[in-house]
């Protein structure tokens, strides 16, 4: 588990957006078209990216999830080709990005053949950014805070948003859609916003509290969990003749997943003793 401040200055009645990204799946070879539109959407409004875990599929031959049909490399060495691919996809964003978390299928990689995706990723992408002077993206653990830090521009005020992120485990949860997960991880952890993925479902909570601010006030605040589903395909058509087996994972499971991601929406004001901070979770699917 780990943890990153991001200081940033704001006047009243400042806005800023961050974009929480999970199971992009990018494919070698392929487009990747609902993805791409998502990162285009960042550029146009200039949209902070998090992207919290499983960039690509990241499955060798021997993993048991493994199936030739759907093998889109052409490299024999399929771990760098698919590298390779990720990080040229991402290059064009590289400084709207903030924080790339690990998930499941990069943790496979470290666990069975020592072997980090990321680590390779970053170290393009980071590249980029020393040319900009800008300062290296933080590698995140498969756990981990991410507090927004900001900092009023005429004063000593300032007020900090807790992220804590999770890639997410467990099953598809078709009946749930991940709201257990979201209530387990709000129970045991405090943060104002939660971001989990891995299930592949579109869900966000809402959960009221009662609290005491820094200048002794007692509030009432709405803390926010949210599940994103990625951008793998929801399905492949399969020609069992041809191929000789169900070619698609993901088609094993009881429901059909969506694409989407979350846009959060921060907005500062500065009040009578305090600064107010309010914000909103949208899902874009």
């Amino acid at each position: 588990m780990d943890s990153i401040i991001f200081e940033q200055e704001f006047i009243s009645g400042d806005q800023f957006k961050y974009g929480l990204f999970s199971d992009a799946h990018i494919q070698p070879g392929e487009e990747n078209k609902p993805f791409k539109k998502a990162l285009d959407k960042c550029r146009a409004e200039g949209i902070r990216i998090h992207l919290n875990g499983d960039l690509a599929d990241f499955i060798t031959v021997k993993d048991p999830r493994y199936n030739k049909a759907t093998d889109k490399a052409r490299m024999a060495a399929v771990i760098n080709e698919q590298v390779e691919w990720v990080s040229d996809f991402l290059t064009p964003y590289a400084d709207l990005i903030d924080v790339v978390g690990i998930g499941n299928h990069e943790d496979v990689l470290i666990k069975h053949y020592g072997i980090d995706p990321i680590r390779f990723i970053l170290r393009d992408l980071n590249r980029i950014r020393k040319e900009k002077d800008m300062v290296p993206i933080h590698y995140g653990s498969y756990r981990g805070y991410v507090l927004y830090r900001y900092k009023y521009a005429k004063g000593n005020k300032c007020k900090t948003l807790r992220m804590l992120r999770h890639h997410g485990g467990g099953g598809s949860a078709p009946v749930t859609g991940g709201a257990i997960d979201i209530a387990r991880i709000m129970s045991g952890f405090d943060a104002d916003i939660y971001h989990l993925g891995h299930k592949h479902k579109s869900t966000i909570r809402h959960e009221p509290i009662i609290r005491i601010n820094s200048a002794g006030n007692i509030e009432q605040f709405t803390r926010c969990g949210v599940m994103t589903p990625g951008f793998q395909k929801p399905f492949n058509i399969d020609d069992f003749n041809a191929d000789g087996g169900n070619c698609s994972f993901e088609d094993r499971f009881y429901s059909t997943n969506t694409n989407g991601w979350a846009i959060l929406e921060v907005s500062l004001s500065i009040g009578k003793s305090d600064v107010d901070m309010d914000y909103t979770v949208t899902m874009v699917n």
